[in-house]
């Protein structure tokens, strides 16, 4: 007694699904794919069930300018303008004209019509500055690498690059360097329809910024002289200042260079503390004595 009504739930399941299987219209798996700005596309509607060879009309809407569709279902040509294109497309079969379709005692199938999209986009292109200066210790200043064209939202990827480096969802990268050094970076970037482009950089780490002049060399009485200032590390350009004490009449500093130049008018002892400044605005002094002593006499 079940296994008779079953077998008869099944009879009424198939009963009711196969007319929706056989059903005449467009093939839901294939659908225009993304198209790319100047670059020839081709895309070919699909129809299923009913009765083949099928006719494809457009009614309304808009194709990307460049590409035109004919009666086969065949959409080709190369798009000339970047958006989103909306359009409907009525499919026709061959039943009612002749022969031996549709099977005699079914009706003729009626026009399917559907909406569809055409996406296009420009080439996908990254770009990254083809140098990163980085200072050790000191958090990278966000670089973001330009991404144009294809269509988001992006997923970007890192190679080859320190394990404190970082990107994020707009493409800039961060991180604080551990270590002075020099990298190449691959970025790689995808979009929403799985384009891909990549591009290299060079990511240079200097040491943390510091001044290595240890003593000023003894300056002369009406001697003009240069003594420079020695740094090691930090980011170009550099802004030199005196911070604490004041050179001899007759003496400057350099604020681009940090060299001491000109010539001292009177002797003596002129402590002083020396700052530069990097172009990350990161800072180091130091505690230096100038001395200053007669100019010797010659007999």
């Amino acid at each position: 007694m079940r296994f008779a009504r079953l077998v008869a739930v099944l009879l009424v399941v198939v009963a009711v699904s196969a007319p929706v299987a056989l059903a005449f219209g467009f093939d839901d798996g294939v659908k225009p794919p993304r198209g790319i700005l100047d670059t020839p596309y081709t895309f070919t509607f699909k129809g299923r069930n009913g009765c083949p060879p099928y006719t494809f009309v457009f009614q309304n809407g808009s194709l990307p300018p460049g590409l035109a569709m004919n009666g086969e279902g065949v959409i080709a040509g190369v798009p000339t303008a970047v958006g989103r294109y909306s359009f409907w497309v009525e499919l026709r079969d061959s039943g009612c004209t002749g022969g031996s379709c549709p099977p005699a005692g079914t009706s003729c199938s009626f026009p399917s019509q559907r909406p569809f999209t055409i996406d296009i986009v420009a080439p996908l292109t990254v770009a990254a500055p083809p140098r990163i200066v980085a200072e050790n210790g000191v958090r990278l200043t966000a670089t973001t690498i330009q991404a144009t064209g294809g269509r988001g939202p992006y997923v970007w990827e890192l190679a080859r690059a320190p394990d404190w480096l970082v990107v994020g969802k707009r493409g800039a990268i961060a991180g604080t360097p551990t270590a002075p050094g020099r990298f190449h970076l691959t970025i790689a970037l995808t979009d929403h329809y799985g384009d891909t482009a990549t591009t290299d950089a060079g990511l240079i780490v200097k040491a943390k910024l510091a001044i290595t002049t240890s003593r000023l060399r003894l300056a002369r009485v009406g001697r003009s002289d240069r003594t420079p200032l020695v740094t090691n590390g930090g980011v170009a350009p550099f802004h030199w200042s005196v911070t604490v004490g004041r050179v001899p009449v007759g003496v400057r500093l350099d604020t681009r260079t940090g060299v001491l130049v000109g010539a001292p008018r009177t002797t003596g002892s002129y402590p002083l503390r020396v700052t530069v400044r990097d172009a990350l605005g990161i800072t180091a002094s130091k505690r230096l004595t100038l001395r200053v002593a007669t100019a010797p006499h010659h007999r």
